[in-house]
């Protein structure tokens, strides 16, 4: 919402910027900010505010502060390093007409790479992605909705059969008032409605009760998901309807059965007290039973494997040490005077190596965890057919031995070469790709539209895990660059933690930075990659649990009203000498059976889904037999404990009361 001047009118026009409520705020107070001026810190260039936005919503995938046109920078593109095609740094909206579809767009993309990139070992692609969909694509976090939706309707489907079945089994007692309301003239349309009424009813005070616990739930989810939830008045709306909608439907769909099924039954058999077999047969109510068993071990498996997934990752051999480093990131718009600045970061750095506990002192333009999506193609020199595309980074000449980085062949940088500015090191993935089996005499070729630069390869790293396991190590390629890596890598010894921090910090505060201190530990960064399947083991844990309960809540009532049932047939077996055990044994061996049918079913299923899920890692577990096997002895535990409570009840009461007649 445009709150002054003119959004259109701004971007159209030289020199003009738009800028956010809050940016308005903190640049002119309570002042009108359209028309006033505002200077670069870093540049001569001066800018007029003409229009101010409402803050955007955190939820937003577009996020900025101040908004202004190319048309500003005109020559900005001009460096042939940023006009090249390879160098990908900006993200394209496309907005298409009414007459057009994305697959009519889709099919010209491939003529562009064709009319722009070189074809030699060009693997580049551009796809359409909707901006409605990107932050979840971008972010992965598409796996963790669709993983809650599938999870929500698996609780929904086990919450609505735990109703059918035990609508249905209690249909037995009240058939004689459903008799007695016919013979008075009730019409079946009459009796249909009463019981999808109360249907809807319970599933209306059900959904009073989860938006309840979804208030008091947000703050948790908040933290767990790191996320700030912030809904407009129409996001509440839709919620609410969209809930209210299908609560209504749970409600017909666990309501028709039961109230179809009762009103079935003929008044006279009703008043003779016969009970129909239809729909009330065991065999129906046992099929829900074993679908909720089901449904259980399914989300049981699907926990176990994602907890072991993850721990599999935390604790796979990285082949690099991220234990005692401190990374300090610094930038070149934070200091007025880069060139000035600079001098001063390696002044910053040899003080840092004086200090006691600090082994290494380096910079870098990536750490692990922290590697741009940043290619480039490389051909071999001795044959320049052979070309790939490497994952590049500048690092400082200390920057694998601060990070502990084993080297399969040759040696590592040496700032003291001057000759070392020409030379680069690679991984061995990439040695690989180029099909060496050594590096001798190894020269690659950096070229594109603007020629080729040759590197000569001095040395092989061990593939070590720059990026999370969910993705395989790719080619990676290492030049030397001394003067402007963008983050300070500080290794140090265990217990010099608060020590060396203050000391970082102090040598900081001396660089008259724009920002403020700012860091972190790599161990802490990388291990934080896994927050997203973390999150998704927390929600299956829970959900599981969740399944669980209701599950064997459902069982514990169906199971209940069936031995009710069986009082006077317990009750003559006691009498005729049946123990206690063999009382127990035979009733639960039904449910035994309906458990180990569950399993049969759940486990190919699991295995599939579980298989796929998998598959969205470079290095994942193997599925272990032994996690389904846990999983139905859960549910089988569960089950035993719901049934044996009521079955021990049963066993012991008195036959006498049980053989009683009325």
């Amino acid at each position: 919402t445009v709150l002054e001047g003119g959004l259109k009118q701004t971007l159209a026009t030289k020199g003009q910027m738009v800028i956010t409520e809050k940016k308005a705020r903190e640049l002119f107070g309570d002042d009108r900010a359209v028309g006033k001026q505002v200077k670069e810190v870093l540049g001569d260039k001066t800018w007029i505010v003409g229009a101010v936005l409402q803050d955007i919503p955190t939820h937003s995938t577009i996020q900025f502060s101040i908004l202004s046109s190319w048309s500003n920078i005109p020559d900005y593109l001009a460096d042939p390093e940023l006009a090249n095609w390879y160098n990908t740094f900006m993200t394209a909206y496309v907005m298409l007409d009414e007459y057009a579809t994305p697959q009519q767009l889709a099919d010209k993309l491939d003529q562009i790479v064709a009319d722009n990139f070189l074809p030699a070992g060009n693997a580049t692609s551009i796809h359409l992605l909707p901006l409605k969909s990107s932050r979840a694509v971008e972010t992965n976090n598409d796996m963790v909705i669709n993983l809650l939706g599938i999870v929500a309707i698996i609780i929904l489907a086990i919450a609505s059969v735990n109703y059918v079945n035990l609508a249905s089994a209690q249909a037995l007692v009240r058939i004689k008032e459903v008799t007695i309301r016919k013979v008075l003239g009730s019409s079946k349309r009459q009796l249909v409605s009463q019981f999808l009424a109360e249907a809807f009813i319970v599933n209306f005070l059900a959904t009073l009760a989860a938006w309840l616990m979804l208030f008091f739930a947000i703050p948790y989810m908040e933290e767990i998901f790191s996320i700030a939830f912030t809904y407009t008045s129409g996001d509440w709306a839709v919620m609410v309807g969209a809930t209210l909608f299908f609560s209504m439907l749970l409600g017909m769909a666990s309501g028709l059965f039961p109230a179809l099924l009762i009103t079935s039954i003929k008044a006279t058999d009703g008043l003779k007290g016969k009970r129909s077999n239809k729909g009330t047969n065991p065999v129906f109510r046992k099929w829900l039973l074993t679908f909720q068993f089901a449904a259980s071990i399914l989300m049981i498996v699907g926990t176990v494997v994602i907890w072991k997934q993850i721990t599999f990752m935390k604790n796979q051999n990285l082949n690099f040490d991220d234990s005692q480093v401190l990374v300090v990131p610094l930038s070149e718009q934070d200091f007025p005077d880069i060139e000035k600045a600079m001098q001063r970061v390696k002044v910053m750095q040899e003080a840092l190596a004086t200090e006691p506990g600090v082994e290494v002192v380096t910079r870098a333009q990536n750490v692990p965890g922290r590697y741009w999506q940043n290619y480039n193609r490389f051909s071999d020199k001795a044959d320049p057919t052979i070309v790939h595309s490497l994952r590049q980074s500048y690092v400082g000449a200390d920057y694998f031995p601060a990070l502990g980085v084993s080297f399969v062949e040759g040696r590592n940088f040496d700032a003291t070469r001057a000759g070392d500015t020409a030379v680069v090191i690679i991984n061995r993935k990439a040695m690989q790709a180029f099909g060496w089996q050594n590096i001798e005499d190894k020269t690659l070729c950096e070229g594109g539209q603007n020629g080729c630069t040759l590197y000569k390869v001095i040395g092989v790293t061990e593939d070590f895990h720059y990026q999370s396991l969910a993705g395989e190590v790719q080619p990676l390629i290492h030049f030397l660059d001394n003067v402007y890596g963008s983050l300070i890598v500080v290794r140090f010894q265990p217990g010099k933690t608060s020590s060396v921090l203050a000391r970082v910090e102090k040598e900081w505060n001396g660089l008259e930075s724009l920002s403020s201190f700012d860091y972190f530990f790599l161990d802490q960064e990388f291990a934080g990659m896994y927050r997203e399947q973390e999150r998704i083991g927390i929600s299956a844990a829970f959900f599981s649990i969740l399944a669980i309960v209701i599950a064997s809540l459902g069982l514990f009532s169906v199971a209940s009203f069936l031995i009710r049932r069986k009082r006077k047939e317990i009750g003559i077996r006691k009498v005729m000498g049946a123990s206690l055990s063999e009382l127990s044994v035979s009733l639960m061996k039904g449910y035994l059976l309906l458990v180990l049918v569950a399993f049969t079913i759940a486990t190919p299923a699991s295995y599939y889904l579980m298989s796929e899920f998998l598959q969205g890692f470079a290095y994942h577990i193997a599925l272990d037999p032994t996690i389904f096997v846990i999983a139905g002895g859960l549910v089988l535990l569960f089950a035993m404990i719901s049934v044996g409570l009521i079955v021990l009840r049963a066993a012991k009461e008195n036959p006498v009361l049980a053989l009683r007649d009325e």
